[in-house]
Order: structure tokens, then C-alpha cells, then sequence
């Protein structure tokens, strides 16, 4: 790093630097951890690249085991260190924080390694490489490039970890049947991915007997049903359809009301939402019958029945209305109560 700071561009190329902030984009802020065993270089680092982004913020550390005290306490984007230190250097401690499970984007950055260090922190875990030595402008310039792609990596990294857990909480708990399928062939057929208990319960078989199958063997009514040209056109089309309630039958089901919901994900595979809607049409079909019969009682009956709504006009009279006063049901309902 010395050798950088007395470079005979040193001086012209750090006040270009220092320029880069006007063309440099405002992200989120991005935390760094610096550990190096010389406390001016931790220093002389911090002001170049908060020159370059003052979105960063940078806190240093000198040996490895107070590194490992702020991590423990402390919120961090990115770890820069120096190979070279005493006590231990940079590998050792890239490799006890990848045995701890931590996977903090790591940069390797230092004047004493040689090819084989590089090859080597690659191989441990290291998200980027780079020598101390050379034009401070370029070395610096791509430093900040690093660190800024290996942060918002590890962002974009977390938040998709965390979509996909709450997305697989959804699919877990969720009362509705979702399926998850693959196509193949050409989107000819597709195969099975993922089911969740909702969908094993309307279904009345196991998750693990059906991954990995096609949905023509498994659900051998699926083409007859309709809803298999749903897929097809989904998974083509990538737009989103409504499949409206219809009866489902095949060698398992005797027959039952399915609505389903399709549409494609981002990983190109298709999803089906849906429910058994069976109890409910059978509920719906009851309550018709209940108001036939209902119908046909009163329409035979000698006295007059009759309902009005709350605004008091007749909503039916029964046809008994026409021997005791002479109108017809359609005649009654257009009277008012007193005058009737």
C-alpha cells in the first residue's frame, strides 16, 4: 500500500478520485469492515472511498479476533482484509467464518499475497481478490466496484431468501391447494414439484408418492376435466387465468367441485391454486331445492302468504290472493298493504 501512496500519479490520481462522487449513484448505505494490521491504511482507504460514495461507512479493525468481536455485535455488508497480519492472517480468518456459517461477502485485499493466495481465498469463500500494488486511481476505483457489486449481491441474495420463506410459509399454511408443476416436452405434459398439505388433504394421498410425476398419471381425469389446456396456454403465455368451478372426476374421485386459479412463476414453472368446492354447491343446490318446496307450498296453499321488504312494498303474494281478492300475485305485489 506504501508503494501505491508514493506512485508518481499518486497525487493527480487520488484528486480524480475524489471527483468520481459526482457520477456515482446513490445507493443504500453499504457498512464495511476494514481489518488490517496498520491502522493508516484502514485510514487512508476510508477517505478515498467515502470521497468516492459517501454512502459508505467503514469501520476498522487490526487483528482477526477484534474483527470477530465487532462482527459479533456489530451489522456489516462487507468484510475487506489484508492477507498479511500477525497472529493470523487473512485465510485463517476467511476460514474460520466460513466453519461459523457466516457467509459475509469477504474481499481479500493486501500487498503481500502471491497467485496462490488468491487461488486459494477463491477457493475458501472469497467473493473478490485484489493487490494493494499499482496506479491508486484504477486500484481504488476497483475496490469500490467490488465492494459495491458483492453488497448488493448479498442484498439481493437475502431478500430473495427472504421472499422465499415467506413465500414457503404461504404455500405451507395456506387453507387453499396450491401445486407447483414443471413442464416438459415442450409444455406437453408437466411434472410435479411441489404440493402442500392443503392440496394432500383435498387430494387424499402423499406429497412424497407423486414428486417427480407426470399430472396425466397422477390425476388421470385432468384432460377431460379442462384445466390441462389452462396449463399449456399459462405456461406459454405467461399470463394469468381464472378456471371456473366444474366437476372433477377420475379413478380416486367419484366426482367433486374444483375452482382453480393458474398462473406462472419467475422459475418458469406453473402454479395451481385451488379448492374443493363441493360442500358448498351442495349447500347452494339445498337451499334451491328448500326454496322449491318452499315455493310450491305456498303457491298451493288456501290463506294468502306474503313477504314485504323493509321499505314496505310486497315482495310475494301467493296466488290464494286472487280467490279472496280478486288480483292476481302480479297484480297484489304492485298494491299497497292497505289498499290490499
Amino acid at each position: 500500500m506504501r508503494d501505491v501512496l508514493k506512485h508518481p500519479r499518486s497525487e493527480r490520481s487520488l484528486g480524480r478520485i475524489s471527483n468520481l462522487s459526482a457520477a456515482t449513484n446513490k445507493y443504500d448505505v453499504t457498512r464495511v469492515l476494514h481489518v488490517d494490521d496498520d491502522q493508516s491504511i484502514i485510514q487512508i482507504t476510508k477517505h478515498i472511498l467515502k470521497e468516492m460514495d459517501p454512502n459508505y461507512e467503514f469501520e476498522g479493525a487490526i487483528c482477526v479476533d477484534e474483527a470477530f468481536r465487532k462482527l459479533s455485535t456489530g451489522k456489516y455488508d462487507v468484510v475487506v482484509s489484508e492477507y498479511g497480519m500477525p497472529e493470523k492472517n487473512g485465510l485463517q480468518f476467511l476460514k474460520e467464518l466460513r466453519e461459523a456459517k457466516n457467509e459475509i461477502p469477504f474481499i481479500l485485499f493486501t500487498g503481500k499475497g502471491r497467485e496462490e493466495v488468491a487461488i486459494e481465498a477463491l477457493n475458501l469463500g472469497a467473493d473478490g481478490y485484489f493487490n494493494k500494488q499499482g496506479n491508486p486511481e484504477t486500484l481504488f476505483g476497483e475496490l469500490a466496484h467490488g465492494i459495491k457489486r458483492v453488497a448488493d449481491q448479498n442484498r439481493l441474495s437475502r431478500k430473495l431468501s427472504d421472499e422465499k420463506e415467506r413465500f414457503g410459509q404461504l404455500f405451507s399454511n395456506t387453507p387453499m391447494a396450491v401445486a407447483i408443476y414443471e413442464a416438459i416436452d415442450d409444455g406437453e405434459d408437466f411434472i410435479i414439484r411441489d404440493f402442500n398439505a392443503a392440496a394432500e388433504k383435498i387430494e387424499k394421498i402423499k406429497k412424497s408418492e407423486i414428486l417427480g410425476k407426470r399430472v396425466s398419471e397422477v390425476f388421470t381425469g385432468v384432460k377431460k376435466f379442462g384445466i390441462f389446456e389452462v396449463f399449456k396456454r399459462v405456461w406459454k403465455r405467461g399470463k394469468t387465468e381464472y378456471f371456473p368451478a366444474a366437476i372433477y372426476q377420475d379413478d380416486r374421485d367419484i366426482g367433486s367441485w374444483r375452482e382453480n386459479w393458474v398462473f406462472k412463476l419467475s422459475s418458469s414453472n406453473i402454479a395451481a391454486i385451488y379448492c374443493d368446492i363441493s360442500e358448498r354447491r351442495r349447500a347452494e343446490e339445498r337451499l334451491v331445492q328448500s326454496e322449491s318446496h318452499y315455493r310450491l307450498l305456498a303457491d298451493n296453499m288456501c290463506d294468502v302468504i306474503w313477504s314485504m321488504d323493509l321499505e314496505g312494498h310486497f315482495t310475494y303474494v301467493s296466488p290464494s290472493v286472487y280467490q279472496l281478492r280478486g288480483y292476481t300475485s302480479e297484480e297484489a305485489i304492485k298494491q299497497s298493504f292497505a289498499k290490499l
